[in-house]
């Protein structure tokens, strides 16, 4: 597969440390519709050790920072 078109961006250390969030939240959302549909990977298993861990350790905590509708 080759990118015809693809933009080279500079990002600046703040901005760098937003994408890193964006990152960690967009994964941890995406950990939490795999436990609710029970297909986390054997490698997500062994690195959260069980989903009662990843619930109690991961997503409870962004849970918390999640903004109220």
């Amino acid at each position: 597969m080759t990118f015809s078109k693809y933009e080279i961006r500079r990002v600046t250390p703040s901005d760098y440390k937003l994408f890193q969030v964006a990152d960690l939240i967009c994964t941890l959302e995406l950990l939490q519709e795999k436990v609710k549909s029970r297909e986390l990977t054997k490698s997500e298993q062994l690195i959260f050790h069980s989903k009662r861990d990843l619930k109690k350790d991961f997503l409870k905590g962004i849970q918390k920072k999640q903004f109220k509708r």
